[in-house]
């Protein structure tokens, strides 16, 4: 069985269409489920599809009021937008892709969790998850890591 075909395992939902995988998970916890969306911001990164409707597209039917969403973006600006947008619409917003914890959780309009950046989960003596020599050479010299 190839990864993408794993039910639990997505990637970005505005990816273009014909990719492997799902952008959407629905776990059936018994008593209640619970949804996981994947989106990708656009600025600063590849263009895809615009992460806003796709949201707005996947939310409308998605038979759960339990939704987490993970939008892996670069602009915190994007993120805290998508956080306000989905705000009364999404159980949480998590911001991803940066590797540092912001420090601005909050509960948007009383419903919606919220952070910027959720952060790294790797090696704290570290550059972003690189080891340190390899990272600090790249920098200084534009050696390949």
């Amino acid at each position: 069985m190839a990864i993408y075909d794993e039910e639990y395992i997505i990637r970005p939902a505005n990816y273009p269409e014909g990719c492997a995988g799902r952008g959407l998970c629905i776990i059936d916890m018994g008593s209640y489920k619970a949804a996981v969306v994947n989106l990708m911001g656009t600025v600063y990164m590849e263009p895809l599809d615009n992460p806003f409707t796709v949201a707005e597209n996947i939310l409308k039917d998605i038979g759960t009021p339990n939704i987490f969403v993970d939008f892996h973006a670069e602009a915190t600006a994007e993120k805290k937008a998508m956080g306000y947008f989905l705000s009364g619409k999404a159980t949480a917003v998590m911001g991803t892709h940066t590797h540092v914890q912001t420090s601005d959780e909050a509960i948007i309009d009383g419903h919606t969790g919220y952070i910027t950046d959720a952060g790294m989960t790797g090696p704290e003596i570290s550059v972003l998850g690189v080891d340190v020599k390899p990272a600090v050479d790249k920098l200084r010299f534009k050696f390949p890591v």
